[in-house]
């Protein structure tokens, strides 16, 4: 019964790390993720009968763990510092302290980003989804998934080059 809704126990076990990380790239603090992750599956549970068997449950769940971290961090509307080393790094991994700056140093530029420039580089360079994919979830257009990572490689560029300048060499 793998992937049956009607199965929400196994359903919870077997995806909560997959929301759980898809929620903290996108919120950055563990209340938040915490919440978005309860609120997931709470909303998967009440609308399990909206459920159709002929797609794929894990979709149907990312799609609403997405609307799920967009509401939370747009309720918060207050700009996050960072607050976690474990949210830029992977907590198992012994990483050298260059390492590590430079994914603090991404992570800085990610979270930047407008919240819908954010999900679209998230879901793709972290999550490793592909632009059909990340359409899918977002019921928006391929054309438009790979503007808004266009737009979001830029900002990020832009603001890597200005922090540049600003380093004394």
């Amino acid at each position: 019964m793998k992937g049956n809704p009607l199965d929400f126990p196994l359903v919870v076990k077997e995806y909560t790390g997959m929301v759980y990380s898809l929620a903290w790239r996108i919120l950055g603090n563990k209340d938040d993720t915490m919440d978005a992750v309860q609120e997931t599956f709470s909303k998967l549970y009440h609308n399990r009968h909206k459920f159709s068997k002929e797609s794929s449950l894990k979709n149907w769940i990312y799609t609403i763990g997405i609307n799920t971290a967009r509401d939370i961090y747009r309720k918060r509307k207050r700009k996050k510092e960072v607050q976690d080393v474990e949210y830029y790094t992977d907590s198992k991994s012994h990483t050298n302290p260059k390492e590590l700056e430079n994914k603090l140093f991404a992570a800085k530029l990610i979270e930047i980003l407008p919240l819908e420039l954010r999900i679209v580089i998230v879901l793709h360079y972290l999550e490793d989804k592909s632009i059909e994919e990340i359409a899918s979830f977002l019921d928006i257009s391929e054309s438009l998934v790979k503007v808004r990572l266009y737009r979001a490689r830029k900002t990020m560029l832009s603001e890597y080059e200005a922090s540049c300048e600003h380093e004394d060499f």
